[in-house]
């Protein structure tokens, strides 16, 4: 059997897997659409042409940068789920160039059909929204157009993100050894280089320091982007050093304790590979918040950045449910062992919960320290109202919330499907 016939027969034959990426690509490509004709369409903006432009590249960047995150990672996860077929190829005596193309047909026939289907479901979506905000901002111009700039900024983001992928499937299949297929576990270990060592306390120092500014500064949201941007450094050193080492010193807390002893050690873990993209998350809110309170009294621009906000907001959780994901598929053999071991499915999956109770509170309570307080100096301030910063900050934690009971879901149908006990 040919490599391209055994791929389209593998595709049909795990149909409710591939379902599942071609979904988050149909997504993707949907929100980047219709964020990118919002972004083209004038009726949405009040300032002049290369202002306009300006800011919009500003915020069209963040999307994509997000969009190609979300589809890196649910690219991830498909091909977590092909070791084995690979390893029938490799097996059979197939060579790198067999993977590749049999990664690529598989690749190509989904994004076939997930990009234009996304195209419409934005086409679908646009005048939607159009007919939402048109009323409140007095205008009428037709709900269906289309703008030529918005969608030339979609084309050129796709075929980035195609590209990107077909390198990303072209390198596992170059790198991949038999014995990783087979044992699908396969992982990229990031192994801390040797530097110079910052006590914890510095750390938390400078994740503190933006809090104190916050404080003391005038109400005023390019020096509260500058005092967030220092921040990063401090949450980079959370989440690589503080956290770890806090968490370390609770497993031998609990080191005879079997729920969270291994809910600590699979918390720790997970920190560890979602470290840049904890970042990102923060980095982003705190970003578009800034840019919310900057533009509150320009209804037109405040639109793009709410748009811009809901849409990195999604694009986002759904990254961390497929690095959830990810990293829970290379758990089957644990959870497994611990079977074996004498826990019942109510232990483990008391395990997960309490694992991702752990990491979603993280991913809400550190950048909301930075968020709430901007938005209470703002309303303090009479520059806001709180029912605004309220709606934000609760379409956060809610998509957050949300993200993290279907993790919760997903993660104990991966790791304990066939499980009876």
């Amino acid at each position: 059997m040919g490599t391209m016939k055994f791929a389209l027969r593998m595709l049909k034959a795990d149909f409710q897997k591939n379902l599942f990426y071609g979904g988050s690509l149909v997504f993707s490509t949907a929100v980047v659409f219709v964020f990118f004709n919002m972004t083209a369409n004038p009726n949405y903006s009040g300032m002049t042409d290369m202002s306009r432009t300006s800011f919009s590249m500003v915020l069209a960047l963040v999307v994509v940068v997000i969009a190609m995150v979300l589809a890196f990672f649910a690219n991830s996860y498909y091909l977590n789920s092909k070791t084995k077929e690979l390893a029938i190829e490799t097996i059979s005596g197939g060579s790198v160039l067999t993977l590749a193309n049999f990664l690529l047909t598989q690749n190509m026939v989904i994004m076939l059909f997930a990009i234009p289907f996304g195209l419409g479901l934005g086409y679908l979506v646009i005048p939607l929204i159009n007919m939402i905000l048109y009323p409140q901002m007095g205008v009428t111009a037709p709900v269906w157009q289309v703008y030529g700039s918005g969608l030339g900024y979609t084309i050129v983001s796709l075929v980035t993100e195609m590209v990107w992928l077909v390198v990303i499937d072209t390198g596992y299949a170059y790198r991949t050894e038999v014995k990783d297929l087979l044992e699908a576990e396969h992982t990229l270990q990031n192994k801390e280089k040797a530097a110079i060592r910052i006590p914890s306390v510095v750390f938390l120092a400078i994740y503190l320091l933006p809090v104190v500014l916050f404080l003391v500064l005038e109400v005023n949201s390019d020096l509260y982007l500058a005092s967030a941007f220092i921040g990063l450094f401090g949450i980079s050193g959370m989440l690589k050093k503080v956290l770890p080492g806090l968490i370390m010193r609770l497993e031998k807390r609990y080191l005879n304790h079997k729920h969270r002893l291994p809910a600590l050690g699979n918390l720790h873990h997970l920190i560890k590979q979602l470290t840049i993209l904890m970042m990102t998350i923060i980095f982003s809110v705190t970003l578009l918040v800034c840019f919310m309170s900057s533009y509150i009294n320009d209804f037109r621009q405040l639109v793009i950045i709410v748009m811009s906000y809901v849409v990195l907001t999604i694009l986002i959780a759904v990254s961390i449910v497929y690095k959830v994901l990810i990293e829970a598929a290379k758990r089957k053999k644990s959870f497994l062992h611990m079977k074996m071991l004498g826990y019942v499915t109510a232990d483990l999956k008391k395990i997960i919960a309490e694992e991702l109770i752990g990491l979603f509170s993280i991913i809400i309570i550190l950048p909301m320290i930075y968020v709430g307080l901007i938005f209470a100096r703002f309303c303090m301030a009479g520059l806001m109202d709180g029912r605004f910063a309220i709606s934000i900050s609760a379409f956060y934690t809610g998509v957050i919330l949300l993200s993290g009971v279907l993790s919760y879901f997903l993660y104990v149908h991966l790791v304990l499907k066939g499980g009876s006990r």
